[in-house]
C-alpha cells in the first residue's frame, strides 16, 4: 500500500514540474504575428502532425497571413510563407536566424559541438567552413580531383560490363552509393571506403548512413519537449548513440590501415 502512495507521489510531482516546465515556455510577447488558437500542452502540434507539414503551413498561412506564430509544444516557431519576407530576413537579418535548433538524436556523443553543420555562427564554426570553403570546394580542388572522378566512373562502367557479360543483377543504388562514397572517402583519406563487387560491406555502410539519417529526421517529442530529453522517450538519441559508435569503428579502421 505505502508503495502505491509513493508511486502516485512521485507521478504527481513529476506532472507538475512538466506542466511548469511547459507554462514557462508560454511566449507572453504581445509582438510575436499572428497565431493560430492552440490546445494546453501540446500547443499546434495537431494541426500539423496530420499532413506533411507545408501543406498545413500553406493552408495556414491562408487564414493568419505569411507571417505566423505557432506554439510546438514548448517550441515558438515563427513561420514565414511569404517570398518578399523571407528575402528581406534571409538578406538583413541572416545573422540573427544563422543558428538552429539541434535535433536531440543528434547530440549523441556531443557531434552537434563540433559539426559545421549544427554549430552557431561563431569562430569555431567560421574556421570550419573556412576549412571546407579552401581545401574541399574551391574551382582548384574540383579540378585536381577531375581525373579521381573520371577513374571512379570507369571503374563503375567497367563493374556493370562485366556484371553484364555474367548475367549478374545489378543494384544500381549500391553501386552508385558506393562509387560516391569512394569519390568522397579518396578525395579525404586517399583510399576506397568499400569495392564495388563487395555486397555486404557496402549494404552495411550504406545501412548505417541510412539509419543515422532516418533517427536525425524523424519526429522526436524531445525536440518539441525539451523537458523531456532526460528520458529519451522513443530512444532516438540511445540509438543514434550506438550508429556513431559503429560509424567510428568503421572510420578508425579505415584510418589506422
Amino acid at each position: 500500500m505505502w508503495f502505491s502512495w509513493i508511486s502516485l507521489a512521485i507521478f504527481s510531482f513529476s506532472c507538475i514540474l512538466i506542466i511548469r516546465a511547459i507554462s514557462r515556455s508560454r511566449p507572453y510577447n504581445t509582438q510575436l504575428p499572428p497565431s493560430p488558437s492552440s490546445l494546453p500542452i501540446i500547443g499546434n502540434l495537431h494541426q500539423i502532425l496530420n499532413d506533411m507539414p507545408h501543406k498545413c503551413f500553406a493552408n495556414l498561412a491562408k487564414i493568419h497571413g505569411p507571417i505566423m506564430t505557432l506554439q510546438l509544444g514548448q517550441m515558438t516557431t515563427i513561420v514565414i510563407s511569404s517570398p518578399d519576407a523571407a528575402s528581406e530576413l534571409i538578406h538583413k537579418n541572416d545573422i540573427a536566424i544563422s543558428s538552429r535548433s539541434v535535433p536531440d538524436a543528434v547530440q549523441a556523443l556531443r557531434h552537434h559541438e563540433l559539426s559545421v553543420v549544427w554549430l552557431p555562427a561563431n569562430p569555431q564554426w567560421k574556421d570550419l567552413r573556412r576549412i571546407c570553403s579552401t581545401e574541399l570546394f574551391t574551382s582548384r580542388r574540383l579540378d585536381a580531383n577531375e581525373g579521381l572522378r573520371a577513374h571512379k566512373v570507369r571503374e563503375l562502367i567497367a563493374y556493370v560490363s562485366e556484371c553484364c557479360d555474367s548475367q549478374r543483377v545489378v543494384d544500381i543504388g549500391r553501386v552508385v552509393f558506393t562509387t560516391t562514397l569512394n569519390l568522397l572517402s579518396n578525395t579525404i583519406f586517399s583510399v576506397d571506403f568499400v569495392k564495388l563487387d563487395s555486397d555486404s560491406e557496402s549494404s552495411e555502410f550504406k545501412d548505417l548512413v541510412t539509419k543515422i539519417m532516418e533517427e536525425a529526421a524523424s519526429s522526436n517529442p524531445s525536440d518539441f519537449f525539451p523537458c523531456l530529453r532526460v528520458m529519451d522517450p522513443l530512444g532516438r538519441r540511445r540509438r543514434m548513440k550506438a550508429y556513431f559508435k559503429k560509424l567510428h569503428a568503421i572510420f578508425d579502421e579505415k584510418i589506422d590501415r
